[in-house]
């Protein structure tokens, strides 16, 4: 029984630390990562403004629905987001905003995508915003604001990797 209570009150200290801390956190940021794609921006526009596969290579995406042009929604299995594009100048830049729909958090996505001797660095800024001062203070201090972008890219760039050649 003391191990449930002890479990508890840790349980209770995390939230409450994680939900001080995201006083301490800023409600807007602004983060940016850069990757090397061994593809064209050419190729690797179609490839990001494709929604419609994004289930293909990115596998916590469960379904893609065209709403009107330029506005899709993601699911994610318990949760679902509308996109909109903002702007496309392609193929080098592409900007996309989540719809507000009162989930407590929003923002956009800025790809720039730039022609290198072997083939695209993508650079991807995130300005985002956490209303919830609980998933501020953990996204802030114990996940870091990055993790979305870096899972994007990390699958972006496994779409573009050719599988083993087996034996």
């Amino acid at each position: 029984m003391e191990l449930i209570y002890l479990f508890l009150s840790l349980l209770a200290l995390a939230y409450s630390g994680f939900w001080i801390l995201g006083f301490l956190a800023p409600l807007r940021h602004q983060v940016q990562e850069s990757i090397e794609l061994a593809c064209t921006p050419e190729v690797c526009w179609e490839k990001l403004t494709d929604f419609a596969t994004y289930p293909t290579w990115q596998q916590h995406i469960k379904a893609v629905q065209e709403l009107e042009p330029n506005l899709w929604e993601e699911d994610y299995g318990r949760w679902r987001l509308i996109f909109r594009t903002l702007e496309a100048a392609p193929p080098f830049l592409l900007a996309r905003k989540i719809k507000d729909q009162g989930q407590g958090f929003g923002g956009e996505w800025i790809f720039q995508l730039e022609q290198t001797p072997f083939g695209t660095r993508l650079t991807l800024t995130e300005k985002g915003w956490i209303q919830h001062r609980l998933f501020r203070g953990i996204s802030h201090f114990l996940l870091g604001h990055k993790k979305s972008i870096r899972r994007f890219q990390a699958a972006l760039l496994a779409s573009f990797t050719p599988p083993p050649l087996e034996e």
